[in-house]
């Protein structure tokens, strides 16, 4: 199973460990830039772009946001 994490903290958006990373990255930049609930709480959500880098993970960022996203496995506990 994967986790996000937003800015280092755990969030409670989780993925089958089946889940491409673009499957993912696709996920969050539909969320971020159109969805209306605004689930990463951002600023200026219209004016956000996202990106997906090797070194940061998957970067939110627009002209009042900053949002760094990583991508981590976990194993849950039954």
């Amino acid at each position: 199973m994967k986790q996000l994490f937003l800015n280092g903290n755990a969030t409670y958006f989780f993925f089958s460990k089946d889940s491409s990373l673009d499957d993912i990255f696709e996920w969050v930049q539909e969320q971020a830039m159109f969805d209306s609930r605004n689930i990463f709480n951002l600023n200026e959500q219209r004016s956000c772009s996202v990106t997906n880098t090797i070194a940061y993970g998957i970067c939110i960022s627009g002209d009042e946001d900053f949002k760094q996203i990583t991508i981590e496995d976990i194993t849950p506990i039954f």
